[in-house]
């Protein structure tokens, strides 16, 4: 196959600068005109396509969006399309950037930005404070948040409800006559876990049931030892919500070796639903994340935010955080300083909770 041809490769031919050509093909009127019908008779000849990506980082005009990711998890692929949806037709493209831990992304982000290709940002980063890119965003740097994990940021992003997804799966169980449920942290300190601990400790007091502290358990790195500390319980839960479906998984195979029955011995839901090999042995209740509406959300948000004249494909803010009483109104306005959207969850019932293969048609909106 013959090389594609580049404007370097049509300047030579036409004996001219690269900038020359580069000026004939955005038709401007700073050229010869003996030198442009040269030019112009030399890209007929040779058939020549311009990359139009490489014009505009030519011409300083960066229309690149980064999209800085973790290792790519399951549930990755649905974001990306998500976001590749929305910028399809924006003029945008995307570049992709993965990076592991905190000093690993902090390193990519200035790699990105020393480069001087993307005009905004879009992050998924799980560690519990990027304050990297929170003093980039006040510096003036577009950037969005997607799905983070992290504390409470003065910086635009998009989540879930995770207190709103935890409340229907408590509620499920207690529909089922469950009474003494245990919440699984896969990670302690990670706010978003907080917030799903918190929406099954509301569900449980709207029933009139108290929390009970020691059904509050820590993933350390053995389950089974969680799983032996429940069994020598003098009043052992009969159901267990688990803040991921990674760690439901786990929890599923370990209870499998120990010869316990799901759901008859113990119900679980997870949270996530992503689909891993093991699906087709533990039909696992859990709740749904929208991972490709999150996606596109990320997307438009940072969007609005490099084109005050794109306009979303809908109403996002309407889902703003509870505790952004003022987003709404500011949002409509194409002003997304500091907006936070938490999308809603579902809840996909399964068998591990003794229910069928229905999805409940309940979410958190």
């Amino acid at each position: 196959m013959a090389r594609k041809l580049t404007i370097r490769d049509i300047a030579h031919l036409a004996g001219v600068s690269k900038s020359t050509v580069s000026r004939v093909l955005n038709d401007s009127i700073n050229v010869d005109p003996i030198t442009r019908e040269r030019v112009q008779r030399v890209i007929a000849e040779q058939d020549f396509v311009p990359d139009q990506t490489a014009m505009r980082l030519a011409n300083g005009d960066h229309r690149l969006i980064g999209m800085l990711l973790p290792t790519l998890w399951s549930f990755m692929t649905e974001i990306i399309q998500g976001v590749a949806g929305a910028v399809q037709d924006s003029g945008y493209e995307i570049i992709l950037y993965s990076s592991s831990g905190l000093k690993d992304y902090c390193s990519v982000i200035d790699r990105v930005l020393a480069a001087n290709l993307t005009s905004g940002l879009l992050a998924s980063i799980h560690t519990h404070s990027p304050q990297h890119l929170v003093t980039l965003s006040r510096r003036g740097l577009p950037v969005v948040m997607i799905n983070t994990t992290a504390v409470r940021l003065d910086i635009p992003w998009v989540s879930v409800d995770n207190a709103g997804g935890t409340r229907l799966a408590t509620r499920h169980l207690l529909s089922l006559g469950h009474k003494r449920i245990a919440f699984l942290f896969p990670c302690p300190d990670l706010p978003c876990f907080h917030d799903r601990y918190d929406g099954y400790c509301q569900a449980l007091r709207e029933a009139g049931i108290g929390p009970d502290p020691m059904l509050a358990l820590y993933d350390d790195g053995s389950i089974v030892k969680c799983l032996h500390e429940i069994q020598a319980m003098t009043d052992p839960p009969t159901a267990l919500i688990v803040g991921n479906d990674y760690l439901a998984y786990s929890v599923l195979i370990e209870l499998e070796k120990l010869g316990w029955r799901i759901p008859e011995d113990m119900a679980i839901i997870g949270f996530d639903d992503i689909v891993p090999p093991l699906q087709g042995r533990f039909a696992l209740t859990t709740v749904r994340q929208p991972f490709h509406e999150i996606g596109q959300c990320a997307a438009e948000m940072l969007l609005s935010m490099l084109d005050p004249r794109f306009v979303p494909s809908r109403n996002w803010w309407e889902f703003s955080a509870p505790q952004d009483t003022d987003q709404r109104t500011r949002a409509n306005e194409h002003v997304w300083p500091s907006c936070h959207i938490q999308l809603p969850v579902t809840l996909t019932v399964r068998s591990s909770c003794g229910a069928g293969l229905q999805p409940l048609c309940q979410n958190t909106s």
